[in-house]
């Protein structure tokens, strides 16, 4: 059941928590855990699988909330999806429209290192002994189903496609995306900590398809919590630039949002956005 499966840690893809194996001896296939896992019994198709590999077969996924729902689940939690921001670090290309905005969508997929980058061509898992019988078995969980672990031309994938990651972030409007299989010997993902950190901390308003015909067709108004209390109208706010430490507001045209600086963003406060979305007299 769902609840069996939530108590193994089987949300998300990888990393399934408890690994459990399929009990050989067992007149009827059966999971051997410790004595805090699962008491079901799975598919007989799924004996053998390899240790770890449970949350990757289409019986079990089908079992697992939907990411949707879990996004659904926080934003309740939150109050507002707004509130929300998500970091990915996972298997993924990323796959923005533009440079500035590359880390704001991703493709999920298996992938392994290169000098280029992350790549997608890939098949079966590295760090599996080829010599094991269950070694094949991973191959059909990556993007590339048709490799071989005794295939000496064979590419290993170092993940295997992060999904359900991906289809949790692109729920949320602030959201930052890097491939795990970044190449190179010492290197980390201080750049990627750089980005997530930038939009935990933004105080940003998503215009979403609204665009102003121009930055000074924007007002912003603004009421602390204390006098949205007392029944005071919002003030307006003065535009700045980015980065000031002056109390106001900034125009992000890359991303079409209305960013604050100089201010907190604090629950309780009240804000007025109004956009002039179109200049009848512009040509």
């Amino acid at each position: 059941t769902p609840a069996d499966l939530m108590g193994n840690r089987c949300i998300f893809e990888e990393g399934c928590g408890k690994d459990c194996t399929c009990a050989a001896d067992a007149p009827t296939p059966a999971l051997a855990c410790d004595s805090t896992g699962p008491a079901w019994t799975p598919n007989p198709d799924w004996c053998p699988q390899p240790t770890g590999s449970m949350c990757y077969q289409p019986e079990v996924r089908q079992q697992l909330l939907a990411p949707s729902r879990f996004a659904q689940l926080l934003t309740l939690r939150k109050g507002i999806g707004s509130r929300v921001a998500v970091g990915v670090i996972g298997g993924l290309s990323q796959a923005g429209p533009t440079p500035e905005l590359l880390d704001r969508d991703a493709t999920p997929g298996s992938c392994t290192s290169s000098a280029e980058g992350p790549s997608e061509v890939c098949s079966c898992l590295q760090g599996e002994d080829p010599d094991n019988t269950l070694c094949d078995l991973w191959c059909q969980y990556t993007t590339d189903t048709t490799g071989s672990c005794t295939d000496a031309e064979n590419i290993f994938c170092s993940a295997l496609s992060g999904r359900r990651y991906v289809d949790f972030g692109n729920s949320f409007g602030r959201r930052t995306y890097e491939s795990v299989c970044r190449a190179g010997s010492g290197q980390d993902f201080g750049d990627a900590m750089v980005k997530f950190s930038r939009i935990v901390t933004l105080a940003c308003f998503e215009l979403e398809n609204v665009k102003p015909a121009a930055p000074s067709y924007i007002v912003v108004k603004r009421a602390a919590k204390a006098d949205a209390e007392a029944g005071l109208p919002p003030t307006e706010l003065p535009m700045r630039a980015e980065g000031s430490s002056q109390a106001g507001w900034y125009y992000n045209e890359v991303e079409n949002k209305v960013c604050l600086t100089g201010i907190d963003r604090l629950i309780g406060d009240v804000y007025d956005i109004f956009v002039l979305a179109k200049d009848r007299y512009s040509k």
